[in-house]
């Protein structure tokens, strides 16, 4: 779990959970990046401002709070920093009380390493003599929150304890630091500054090793989604041999008459799924695009191998700028490069009138992403972060939502609303579904839309009615003659599908 800090990046494959400012203005910001093991086991998080974002994760013995933060600077206002740590400890009284506490970050503060009045919040092994105004703030936070500085626990070359060099090369102070839950400071087993990693910036990389075991979150059930390769009969090229499957499969495992509806249902979505991996085989993955040249890739390396030299010196100082404003330069030419291609594929789909791939086109050029908490709070205000709370509040939201009072409703304003047409009710002699009615049902399905519970899509149903239809005629008959659906149909988007033909 690196620990962005004020930087910030683009392009990551793994989870991000991000707070930044929504004036528009590109400064400050915080966030945390999972990786793909552990974002199964985020239970939620919430950006609380441009300085504070939390998580929480699920592990084996208890769960973890995880606060990244970024303080104002020593020079800022009185005001500013005591908003800031008002804001941080609001932030941790919303936090679960047998939690795992970690709190990470730029805290610009300098703190003592005489431990002697602190004993649990700090060791020996500290940077500094001294606590500079926004150490002392910190140690202060520490001491309320029973927190511990981990940087300060553990002996290290003064080289891995500084996690910032000022501009000229001679100042090293260690002002970012990784916090634990005193109870808990025996399972971090080590904070080390890494002066190997290199992104342009005048921070180290701060790493430790926390000994806990993470468990991934129990989902709620998800849709038995295929993830065959639908662009194969989108395009027509494997229609024909995809419908000739069905018809196989099909007349070798009929409907029968006395088999139970749930049994015929589910063989039928089953052989669906099959035919379609056998015939269409796993969808492709999506290579992303690497934007930057090989260009900036070299001018990159080149900067690291520069920045393992002596940095007190103003020859590697000055070469070392240098080539960081050459990697900015070459990095904003690839991106400009690399937009100007997506625009083109933009204009190329908006002339050929594939609107959908207009919108992706669109969307990945606006790059805007959803800052919204997963985080759900009670009528009192009170973030709640178990999952199963949350469904309870949830539920409970929209039943007064959809069930407000009688005298809160104004019944009247119903005589102004124009006639709305009655819903037909198709009567016994009217019958089940023909293989006609089926037929042009399916025809009139949409591309590209989410499956229900049952996992099968549109494209799987509208491009292979010649070698279903006649299945599906059994089975809404066996459904009409019933009176019963399959369990599957209670999910509301399968039942959209099959809502045209039953009607």
């Amino acid at each position: 779990m690196p620990n962005l800090g004020e930087e910030s990046f683009q392009g990551f494959r793994q989870a991000r959970c991000f707070s930044g400012r929504t004036d528009g203005i590109r400064r400050q910001g915080v966030g945390l990046t999972l990786s793909k093991r552990i974002k199964n086991s985020l239970i939620s998080y919430s950006p609380v401002s441009e300085r504070i974002v939390w998580a929480r994760l699920h592990s084996q013995q208890i769960n973890i709070s995880v606060v990244v933060a970024y303080a104002p600077t020593d020079g800022s206002s009185e005001a500013e920093k005591d908003g800031f740590y008002t804001q941080l400890a609001d932030t941790f009284a919303d936090l679960p009380g047998h939690d795992v506490k970690l709190l990470l970050g730029d805290f610009n503060s300098k703190v003592t390493s005489d431990y002697s009045s602190r004993r649990g919040v700090i060791g020996s092994h500290s940077l500094h003599s001294e606590s500079s105004d926004n150490g002392t703030r910190l140690l202060d936070f520490c001491t309320l929150n029973q927190l511990t500085i981990g940087g300060t626990l553990f002996e290290h070359r003064d080289i891995h304890k500084g996690t910032w060099r000022s501009p000229d090369g001679k100042t090293v102070n260690q002002i970012d630091h990784i916090c634990v839950s005193t109870k808990w400071s025996h399972s971090l087993l080590d904070v080390k500054v890494c002066r190997g990693a290199d992104i342009g910036s005048d921070h180290y990389l701060v790493r430790g090793y926390l000994r806990i075991k993470l468990k991934a979150v129990n989902k709620l059930d998800a849709a038995k989604h295929s993830f065959s390769d639908l662009e194969q009969l989108r395009n027509g090229s494997k229609i024909t041999e995809y419908n000739i499957e069905l018809s196989n499969r099909f007349e070798c495992l009929p409907v029968e008459e006395d088999e139970p509806l749930e049994d015929a249902w589910t063989k039928f979505t089953e052989t669906v799924h099959s035919v379609s991996a056998e015939v269409l085989g796993d969808r492709p993955r999506k290579r992303r695009q690497q934007h930057l040249s090989q260009v900036t890739k070299n001018l990159i390396k080149k900067r690291a191998e520069v920045k393992k030299r002596d940095p007190t010196l103003d020859l590697n100082r000055s070469e070392y700028s240098k080539l960081n404003k050459m990697v900015k330069k070459s990095c904003k030419a690839d991106d400009n490069n690399w937009a100007l291609g997506v625009a083109t594929e933009l204009e190329t789909a908006a002339g050929n009138g594939k609107q959908r791939e207009v919108w992706q086109k669109i969307r990945i050029l606006s790059n805007k992403r959803s800052t919204k908490s997963s985080a759900v709070r009670d009528k009192s205000g009170k973030l709640i972060s178990d999952p199963e709370s949350q469904r309870e509040r949830w539920a409970e939201h929209f039943s007064e939502l959809l069930n407000p009072p009688q005298d809160s409703v104004d019944l009247t304003v119903l005589d102004s609303l124009p006639g709305i047409p009655c819903f037909q009710y198709l009567g016994e002699e009217d019958g089940p579904p023909t293989v006609e009615e089926i037929q042009n049902a399916l025809k009139r399905l949409k591309n590209h839309k989410t499956p229900g519970v049952d996992g099968v899509f549109n494209e799987q149903l509208k491009y292979g009615a010649p070698g279903l239809t006649k299945t599906l005629e059994t089975l809404f008959a066996k459904i009409w003659h019933g009176e019963a659906i399959p369990e599957d149909w209670f999910g509301w988007l399968v039942g959209q599908h099959y809502l045209s033909i039953i009607s």
